[in-house]
């Protein structure tokens, strides 16, 4: 009987200790944010891509298009700016968080944001009728835009926390 107490014993000890070590470590997050959505980080917002667009969803004269072709760039431009402003914010979190550690298990905090910002996208697409014609380009577009906005500027409020220093009398963002 004191054999195998003690092989349980050992067992439990070895098993826990792993687990510990597994879970113990510190993992850097990620280098850039992966949200998810439909299209991202693949949005062409050059004129020609803008004007192709427009041509396949309006049967108009080129010298007639111009005023559409400037409104789908617009947006698009919008959302590639948002994402890269995401991404830039993120990257300045991500230093903060490789230098201090903070005692922070960023795999499943990076995890959370990038699904709260898929959310986000998922819940603008989902209150959009799509629009038709030109709109079925803008809004998807402006819709990601604003996601990616909020997000930054979550992220932004989080990057000044660390740097001022996160205490009780300094609460989360």
């Amino acid at each position: 009987m004191r054999p195998l107490a003690f092989t349980i014993l050992l067992f439990v000890v070895v098993v826990t200790h792993a687990r510990a070590e597994d879970e113990g470590g510190w993992h850097p997050p990620p280098d850039h944010l992966t949200i998810c959505y439909e299209g991202e980080g693949k949005v062409n917002a050059s004129p020609e891509a803008c004007r192709a667009f427009v041509k396949e969803m309006l049967e108009w004269p080129d010298d007639k298009i111009q005023i559409e072709v400037d409104e789908v760039c617009a947006a698009r431009k919008r959302h590639v700016l948002a994402y890269d402003a995401l991404q830039s914010s993120y990257s300045e979190l991500r230093k903060e968080l490789v230098a201090g550690h903070h005692g922070i298990d960023t795999g499943p905090t990076i995890k959370s944001f990038e699904d709260m910002i898929k959310n986000c996208v998922d819940h603008k697409f989902g209150l959009s009728d799509g629009g038709h014609n030109i709109r079925s380009d803008i809004i998807p577009n402006d819709d990601a835009a604003t996601c990616l906005t909020i997000g930054k500027q979550l992220l932004d409020a989080e990057i000044v926390w660390f740097k001022t220093g996160f205490t009780v009398s300094h609460p989360a963002p």
